[in-house]
């Protein structure tokens, strides 16, 4: 277990150090994997192990993450996944607009809420989670993610914002996530990591929505347009297409799956 790994480390045992580095074990890598799949857990599915501390992970052969007690799961509704998405996608990018309006989807207020406040605020506190990117780049994290999200959960506090239930699990599976990068990885940066799952997944959405059964039978009224018009005008459109000239018409049919 991670817990048995750590125990070496403090320990100083160089021989069983050794032998993990012998079969391969790289902890910048494996810490890696666990958060890549905890959050394509969390947004493809909807359900996440939600007690990620270092007795519950087993290493494995390459790098290979092995669970155990799933007494603690964590479970978000196709709407709580979809703001999830946005606001990690947020928080990885750096913007404070983005993080104001997504952490917005995720809150209630109450009768003394002060929205102005709770913006100026984040505002100020934000700039010491990055380090300034160079021109046109994007900002790396400075601090880690546990520091941003009890900022984050005490400005709620402070300024009369709830946030939902459902996003506890998630918000403290993601602090118990990053205390095993500060044990592990002291260095890895998460937010490029946080961005490539958000974008892998809006991808998925995008090809699930252009292969849905609308946009096939849009393309086959398409394709038979082209037909009756003669294999010409087919053969000088798909040539114009696979020179980025024309796009083929899709239309989305309503998604069942978010």
């Amino acid at each position: 277990s991670v817990l048995e790994y750590l125990r070496m480390v403090e320990e100083r045992d160089e021989q069983r150090l050794a032998e993990m580095e012998r079969i391969g074990f790289d902890p910048p890598t494996f810490i890696s994997n666990v958060i890549t799949n905890f959050l394509s857990d969390a947004f493809r599915f909807g359900v996440f192990h939600a007690d990620l501390h270092p007795a519950n992970l087993l290493i494995l052969k390459d790098n290979v993450v092995g669970y155990v007690d799933f007494g603690i799961v964590g479970h978000l509704t196709p709407e709580a996944r979809q703001k999830q998405i946005d606001l990690s996608m947020a928080y990885a990018r750096g913007r404070t607009d983005d993080i104001f309006a997504a952490f917005l989807g995720v809150s209630t207020f109450t009768d003394e809420v002060d929205l102005a406040g709770f913006r100026k605020e984040l505002e100020r506190r934000s700039r010491q989670w990055y380090r300034e990117p160079a021109i046109g780049g994007i900002p790396h994290l400075s601090r880690s993610l546990t520091s941003a999200m009890f900022d984050l959960l005490a400005l709620c506090r402070g300024y009369g914002l709830l946030v939902d239930r459902e996003m506890i699990k998630y918000i403290r599976s993601l602090i118990l996530a990053d205390g095993l990068v500060s044990r592990l990885a002291p260095h890895l940066d998460l937010a490029p990591q946080i961005r490539t799952v958000c974008e892998d997944f809006y991808g998925q959405q995008a090809r699930s929505r252009i292969f849905s059964r609308g946009a096939a039978l849009s393309f086959l009224a398409d394709l038979s347009g082209w037909l009756l018009a003669g294999p010409g005008r087919m053969l000088h459109t798909l040539e114009r297409f696979e020179r980025r000239q024309v796009r083929l018409r899709t239309r989305s049919a309503p998604s069942t799956d978010s």
